[in-house]
């Protein structure tokens, strides 16, 4: 909803010192920075110039827009005059000339503000309509705090033109501030990406590493027998495990960051959350020899949560606190309710967090040791991850320790669920459990394999038909295609990224095709995205696996359909 707060007119010279006075007043009072307001300031001042110069006289608007799903809150400026116009089209898109300097007037205002819009034809006047966001960390103006904050800015006095132009001075400076010390944080963020860039090429190449020897070892290891098959198969797993945890982090990361991540919230019992998370990250507790501590609340606690999200939130912060204690340590996972909250804590004894990091340790591309020698494995984006989820869920994160060598405490802050919110809707009893199928019970599938990696499609084909399925392949879209109307598949599993024609085209020509138009279709792919999952299923896709395949997965799939 857009909220209207002032107007004014813009007639002559003088006027322009009330413009840019009032721009100032209005996002002081609103919570622009310094950098923001002066940009707006700046802009405002060359399009109302621009109205003096070109049409004699034109009127200035300001709206405040409250934040939906799309965009934070924002202060609009609408700029009106009924002057000549002007051909839009001739208008440099960048704001910048030739020479690459950049331009006044209203081509070097587009530069300045968040977003621009210019409606204008010769001889019907120009409406130009500037918008400077606030960011999503500031607290989000109510409409209740609405009104009062217009009448202080109907109690705004005006300035002078010479306190105008003190005030001028007074903000170019705080500006070059600013800016100095947003150039020293951009160059540290610098600092910190090239470091993690080179830990992350250190920590794919250690599984790399680790599988290359594993398999080359088979491959000239005569006689191997079963229970080295088992240990480097063994290896293997651990490792391929590890790579899809780090590439998972990153591409989780991104998403958060771009704000691609959608939860699926719901009524969930907190203590089911902490024996998912306590039960996957049973290994690498066990592992290090540690003592885990945990009494479940005496009563049930209910929060509003993504089930598949807060879990792993939990089980980054108890992979994080195995991570860095030695062996035979101490973690303590401890549940209290705090009023209108409940606070979860994960605490251990491990290495700790020196003080200049604390502050630190949920930003991306930071963490506190990556040096060569350092022991454990991950990219550090962990926490970050952790913080931005649970900013997502409405609840928080904070960090205590005592310096190195003490331990850390990481505590998680969610609001209750109310009793009646809570209460989950009963679920009619079957009258007879229905019997449960066999762990192969879609044995005897028609399966068809389509990705033009062939060692991944052999190894795929493999294992499905030791379950007993029969399987066909075929490593080109075309191919795939020909051989859907040959085998008459009731399964497919296509690679997004084929050669020629692409997963999706091969989708819909095989949903397109009578003898397989009911068969389930299964994308496999390395893209992740939503918006690839939203073409999958416009493409006719059933189901989305993520490379690489997990076969329990695909196999519960195919028993399913």
């Amino acid at each position: 909803m857009i909220h209207r707060l002032l107007s004014a007119r813009i007639e002559n010279d003088q006027a322009l010192v009330r413009v840019r006075d009032r721009t100032r007043q209005v996002g002081d009072v609103f919570g622009l920075d310094n950098l923001q307001r002066t940009r707006l300031v700046t802009a405002v001042s060359e399009i109302a110039r621009n109205v003096v110069q070109h049409a004699g006289e034109g009127r200035i608007e300001f709206f405040f827009r409250d934040e939906d799903e799309h965009a934070p809150q924002a202060l609009i400026v609408r700029i009106v005059d009924d002057g000549p116009g002007m051909d839009v089209a001739a208008l440099p898109a960048n704001g910048q000339r030739a020479d690459g300097r950049t331009m006044l007037g209203i081509a070097g205002s587009r530069r300045l503000v968040d977003r621009f819009d210019i409606a204008s034809e010769p001889g019907g006047g120009t409406r130009v309509t500037l918008e400077m966001q606030r960011g999503h960390a500031r607290p989000v103006i109510s409409r209740a705090a609405l009104a009062p904050l217009v009448e202080q800015l109907a109690r705004r006095k005006s300035q002078t033109p010479v306190e105008e132009l003190e005030q001028q001075n007074r903000e170019m400076l705080l500006m070059l501030e600013e800016l100095r010390l947003r150039q020293a944080e951009l160059e540290k963020a610098d600092e910190r990406k090239d470091e993690f860039l080179a830990m992350l090429a250190h920590e794919l190449r250690n599984p790399l590493s680790a599988i290359g020897t594993a398999l080359e070892l088979l491959k000239r290891k005569r006689n191997a027998s079963e229970a080295d098959f088992q240990r480097l198969g063994d290896l293997v797993a651990r490792q391929t495990a590890q790579l899809t945890r780090l590439v998972n982090d990153l591409l989780d990361v991104s998403r958060v960051t771009r704000g691609k991540i959608e939860l699926a919230r719901a009524p969930v019992l907190l203590t089911d959350l902490i024996d998912h998370a306590l039960e996957t990250t049973h290994g690498a507790i066990t592992a290090r020899h540690h003592v885990l501590e945990y009494t479940p609340p005496a009563e049930p606690i209910w929060i509003s949560a993504d089930p598949i999200r807060f879990r792993q939130i939990l089980s980054n912060l108890l992979h994080n606190a195995a991570r860095y204690t030695p062996e035979h340590g101490r973690i303590a996972v401890r549940v209290a309710r705090e009023g209108a909250r409940v606070a979860l804590s994960v605490e251990d004894n491990g290495i700790g967090i020196d003080a200049a990091m604390l502050p630190h340790v949920f930003d991306l591309f930071a963490q506190a040791d990556t040096s060569l020698g350092r022991q454990d494995t991950g990219l550090g984006i962990g926490l970050t991850l952790v913080k931005r989820l649970l900013q997502l869920h409405g609840g928080s994160v904070e960090v205590q320790s005592a310096g190195l060598g003490k331990g850390s405490r990481f505590t998680v802050y969610m609001p209750l669920l109310a009793r009646d919110a809570a209460t989950p809707p009963a679920r009619p009893e079957p009258a007879q459990a229905a019997p449960q199928p066999p762990p192969h019970a879609a044995a005897g599938s028609r399966i068809l394999l389509i990705d033009d990696n062939v060692d991944a499609v052999h190894t795929l084909r493999q294992l499905l038909e030791d379950a007993g399925h029969v399987v066909a392949e075929a490593h080109t879209g075309e191919r795939g295609v020909a051989v859907a109307e040959l085998f008459s598949p009731n399964v497919v599993v296509i690679d997004i990224g084929l050669p020629g024609i692409d997963g999706f085209q091969v989708a819909q020509e095989i949903r397109a095709q009578p003898a397989t138009s009911a068969s389930l279709l299964v994308a496999l792919s390395g893209y992740t995205s939503d918006a690839m999952r939203q073409r999958g299923r416009a493409a006719g896709f059933d189901r989305y696996l993520t490379k690489p395949a997990d076969i329990d997965a695909l196999e519960d799939m195919i028993r399913d359909y």
